[in-house]
C-alpha cells in the first residue's frame, strides 16, 4: 500500500481521523478537488508521471525511491534519477529554447521537460512538460526565470 493510500484510509493516531489536515498540512500533503491527496510542491511527480504515462502513486514512489523529499519539491538531478531508474535518459538540450522544444515536439516523437527558477530574492522552481507541441503546468514561463530543458530518450 502506498503513502497516499494510507493517508487516505488510516485513522490519524494523533487526531484519530482519517486524513486529519494537520498531519496533511505537517507531512506536506494536500486535498485537491476531485479528493485525491497530493503532495505539495508535486511538480517533479506530475512531470514524470506524463512522460511516463505512469499513475501519480507509482511516479511518488519512484521519485522518493530517486531520493526526493515528496512534499518539498524535486531537484533537477533527482528527477534525471529518477527517471534513469525506468531505464530512460534524461539529456539537457543547452541552447534549445522553449519554442524549439515545442516545434520538435508536435509529431509526438520527443518529449522534454523544463526546470525553471525565477530571480527573485524567494526563489521558486518548477518543472513542466512539453508534449506533442504543447506545454502542460508552464506556470513560470512568461517569469523571468532561468532554465534547462531535457530531453526524455529511451535508455
Amino acid at each position: 500500500m502506498s503513502v497516499l493510500t494510507d493517508w487516505a484510509t488510516e485513522p490519524c493516531e494523533k487526531h484519530w481521523m482519517t486524513s486529519c489536515q494537520d498531519c496533511l498540512d505537517q507531512n506536506g500533503l494536500r486535498r485537491v478537488e476531485s479528493g485525491d491527496l497530493r503532495y505539495g510542491n508535486d511538480c517533479g511527480i506530475d512531470t514524470f508521471a506524463e512522460i511516463t504515462g505512469v499513475d501519480y502513486e507509482f511516479a511518488a514512489e519512484v521519485l522518493q525511491e530517486a531520493g526526493a523529499k515528496l512534499g518539498r519539491g524535486t531537484r533537477v538531478d533527482v528527477l534525471a534519477e529518477a527517471f534513469a531508474s525506468v531505464g530512460l535518459n534524461a539529456v539537457h538540450r543547452p541552447g534549445l529554447r522553449l519554442e524549439d522544444a515545442e516545434a520538435a515536439s508536435r509529431d509526438g516523437s520527443r518529449d522534454f521537460y523544463v526546470c525553471g527558477w525565477t530571480r527573485t530574492k524567494k526563489p521558486q522552481g518548477h518543472a513542466w512538460t512539453i508534449q506533442n507541441g504543447k506545454a502542460a503546468r508552464d506556470y513560470l514561463r512568461y517569469s523571468r526565470i532561468i532554465y534547462r530543458i531535457y530531453e526524455v530518450t529511451a535508455g
